[in-house]
């Protein structure tokens, strides 16, 4: 019905000079029969759709023109829709702007409902969009008015719920007219004419909260993310999410940030990006609260004032500021000049940092805001540092070098210390961003957590105190996550074991913050100490703290710490269940599969795209789709891990020198490989095997030295899917490259499972090798065929057997497979050789 209603109203787009697709060109083969509605006389018709047919009409009591819209036949015969149809249409028309289309009348003639409406001469948004993207200015005003009449909406109690390009127009005159209320909805209202869990909007469009599908608790803030999408459009050319498939773009509107517009259209004003990805958040808390909020800032941008939606950074101050302190904004432009230097001329820029900084010692008079900067600027502009590798360390040892001299020259600073024990934990978390980190980055790491707990504030007053705790408990935590990455439990164990001797040494009850922290190091803890417990025992435990977890949750729904530490819990339990239903041949899949999909959609409601979140999103999606391939789920097998790659190419495109993205976003292709191969999407397996060879390649201008393993997978994918494809010959070139490879890989002391590898490579291109010669027609071709794959099945059962595969293996095991095969073409060569002597004989 929704869907029904929804159409109704976008067929009115119709009405108006220049509408979009919902118009019916002329040729139509069946002409409607013009109705009669008392009061109106039918001028001619506008448009025609699936619900009805909209009339230009003249309003003979007021002698005007109107859009009459009617509904055809049965669509609306039912007592519920028409009930809902005029209570909107009476919704709507209370509406007193002249930035809302206005309703003049709604009604019913006998049994045919009606809409009397003004009539527009315009341009819808994405008519304008198509013919040429608006200027910056140009569509920050567009927006301006659109929130000023969305406002006006909210005002009168109405969220829209659907705006789009195509929902807006832009007269001739300039003036915007928000269109199409077919899916709007009282404000306040607990319930809705809807199912909850039934998505209504348009995906591209709709904010997180929508696209769940939970109605319920839609308000202003899911019209403010879709003025957000429409600036995000005008901006770009293009939506913040749009992929051919609904579910994927709906999972990605819900896990994952869009794309800032900057790196789209350069062009793009920071101040403008930063309002449009401000109405974009993920969490209602975090978008503007309301449209007129949103007007109030884009009219900021358009007066050239500061706008609200972040705090200007230092740097941008002013020419004032500058005045009253030339040192310090020389200095702050030269790190700036580092950090916008990316891989060309990063270290050049460093060095005339560190030579003015040795020049201008007066800079320390103005340490406080240089820390406050360092914090609140140059470090997270270093974390975005396009580029990773040397240069980026470099710029983290110079940096830190500052940072050390701050913390020797200004020590009795206890704002600056405090500030500088923020810039370590961040400097800590570039440390060990995972797309770059390695056993040394990691021990740097815990060395900046460890400097920045030796300058976390003592404050004497008992709230200060108390926060100053928490927070080095946190610090405590995030050093004993590092030492779990380096395998060393023990020290990770004394962490954790400090971090709640803190907590717990804190006044009762604890202050929501603190139940967080704590509550994570007890997650912490359970996890080191897993092996004590039976299976069950471990369950239960977890979901103990599951419990504990969402009732703070509950009563403090703005803590992404607390929402992660959750995310984690959900996480684990859908592990441990699917592994206790592998372990006992139960199917518990299903409760598993609801577990883990409760700890990706938690972790993308945290704020942030960082490269940890994303890493561990993808890792995720990842996991649960081999869950649902287990429990024969392919085609939602095959949608995770799409979403799993969307991330990580995103992520790739953002870091593009990463050798270990590269690494991960080859796996993620393997894997969906792997269930195209299933699922026999021939055409789609060579596809991926294509784009598998390209970050192969990638790979290889990265990290030459160790790119051949990724080549070699990449060309068997190519063989395996012309293979399926029945393109033999093209299946024998790639796997002869993948063998090549393979042989300049094999060393004399191989691991067991590259020698099991090489031997099953040697096994697939014997049987290619055959399956071209069986298409052709000469027998000696045929032979000489059979005579190479036998021998590189000889060669292959030689490997199995020197790592121990023999006789004694499963007889469905690759040994007795490939003997199996040796026989089977061993008497197919007899044969052939035997029919070659007689076809001699004759001649």
């Amino acid at each position: 019905m929704t869907e029904r209603l929804h159409n109704f109203e976008t067929d009115l787009l119709g009405t108006f000079a220049g509408g979009d697709e919902s118009t019916t060109s002329s040729d139509d083969s069946q002409t409607p029969i013009t109705p009669e509605i008392p009061g109106y006389r039918i001028l001619s018709i506008l448009g025609k759709g699936g619900m009805g047919q909209v009339y230009l009409a003249e309003d003979l009591k007021l002698k005007r023109q109107v859009a009459l819209k009617v509904v055809a036949g049965g669509a609306a015969s039912t007592p519920e829709m028409l009930e809902r149809f005029q209570a909107e249409a009476r919704a709507v028309a209370a509406v007193k702007h002249p930035g809302v289309c206005h309703i003049f009348e709604a009604g019913e003639a006998g049994s045919i409902p009606y809409l009397a409406m003004e009539v527009i001469q315009g341009k819808t948004v994405s008519e304008l969009i198509r013919e040429q993207l608006p200027t910056p200015k140009q569509s920050a005003k567009l927006a301006n008015d659109i929130a000023k009449a969305v406002h006006a909406c909210h005002e009168s109690g109405i969220l829209h719920r659907d705006l789009k390009p195509s929902n807006v127009m832009v007269t001739n005159d300039g003036i915007v007219k928000v269109m199409d209320f077919g899916l709007a909805k009282p404000l306040g209202t607990s319930g809705d004419r809807t199912r909850t869990g039934e998505i209504i909007g348009t995906p591209s469009y709709m904010a997180p909260e929508q696209a769940s599908g939970v109605v319920k608790q839609l308000g202003p803030e899911c019209d403010v993310y879709a003025i957000g999408a429409l600036i995000y459009e005008m901006l770009t050319g293009r939506p913040p999410f749009q992929t051919s498939e609904l579910m994927q773009t709906i999972m990605l509107v819900m896990t994952t940030d869009p794309v800032p517009p900057r790196k789209l259209q350069p062009r793009v004003p920071t101040d403008l990006e930063t309002i449009c990805l401000k109405c974009l958040q993920k969490q209602t808390r975090k978008r503007y609260s309301s449209a007129l909020e949103l007007s109030e800032d884009l009219e900021r941008y358009l007066n050239s004032e500061p706008i609200r939606a972040r705090k200007t950074p230092l740097w941008e101050q002013g020419y004032k500021w500058s005045r009253r302190h030339p040192v310090l904004t020389v200095f702050l432009a030269m790190i700036g000049l580092a950090v916008m230097g990316g891989l060309a001329g990063v270290s050049f820029h460093v060095e005339r940092l560190q030579s003015e900084l040795d020049r201008n010692e007066r800079l320390f008079n103005e340490s406080q805001e240089l820390g406050r900067w360092l914090v609140n600027d140059h470090i997270p502009a270093l974390a975005r540092l396009a580029g990773g590798g040397t240069q980026r360390s470099d710029l983290v040892a110079k940096t830190l070098t500052h940072l050390h001299q701050l913390q020797l020259d200004v020590a009795a600073d206890e704002k600056l210390a405090e500030y500088i024990a923020q810039a370590y934990l961040q400097i800590a978390r570039v440390q060990s961003d995972p797309a770059f980190a390695t056993s040394e980055s990691l021990r740097q790491a815990l060395q900046s957590l460890e400097d920045a707990l030796k300058l976390s504030p003592q404050d004497d007053s008992k709230e200060a105190s108390i926060q100053s705790t928490i927070d080095r408990a946190n610090l405590h935590l995030e050093r004993a996550r590092l030492f779990q990455q380096l395998a060393e439990t023990n020290s990770a164990s004394d962490e954790i074991a400090t971090a709640l001797s803190q907590i717990d040494q804190l006044p009762k009850p604890l202050p929501p913050a603190g139940e967080v922290t704590r509550l994570a190091a007890r997650e912490m803890e359970l996890d080191l100490n897993l092996q004590q417990l039976t299976a069950e025992e471990q369950i239960e435990a977890y979901l103990s703290l599951l419990e504990e977890g969402q009732l703070l949750l509950d009563s403090q729904t703005d803590s992404d710490k607390g929402t992660e530490v959750v995310s984690n819990l959900a996480w684990r339990i859908g592990l441990l269940l699917e592994a206790s239903a592998q372990a006992a041949e139960q199917n518990r899949s299903g409760e598993a599969i609801d577990y883990l999909t409760m700890g990706v959609d938690l972790l993308s409601q945290t704020e942030g795209d960082s490269t940890r979140k994303t890493f561990e999103l993808t890792d995720r999606l990842s996991f649960i789709s081999e869950v649902q391939q287990s429990d024969n789920q392919l085609n939602e097998a095959l949608q995770s891990i799409q979403t799993a790659i969307d991330l990580q190419l995103r992520l790739a495109s953002e870091i593009p020198d990463s050798s270990i993205i590269k690494t991960r976003q080859a796996e993620l292709l393997e894997r969906r490989f792997e269930f195209e191969q299933q699922l026999q999407l021939v055409d789609d397996m060579l596809e991926t095997a294509a784009e598998h060879l390209q970050v192969s390649q990638e790979f290889e201008l990265l990290d030459p030295a160790n790119s051949q393993k990724l080549l070699q997978r990449s060309h068997t994918l190519i063989a395996q899917a012309q293979q399926s494809r029945l393109r033999y010959a093209d299946a024998v070139d790639h796997i002869r490259q993948a063998l090549q490879i393979a042989r300049e890989r094999k060393t004399e002391n191989w691991p067991r499972a590259q020698a099991l590898e090489f031997a099953d490579l040697l096994d697939l291109t014997a049987t290619l090798i055959v399956d071209q010669a069986n298409d052709r027609s000469a027998i000696s071709s045929r032979i000489t065929s059979l005579e190479e794959a036998i021998a590189l099945l000889k060669e292959s059962e030689q490997i199995y057997r020197s790592v121990g595969e023999d006789q004694n293996s499963p007889e469905d095991s690759a040994f007795w497979k490939n003997v199996r095969q040796q026989h089977r073409f061993e008497e197919e060569l007899d044969r052939l050789l035997l029919q070659s002597r007689e076809t001699k004989q004759i001649r």
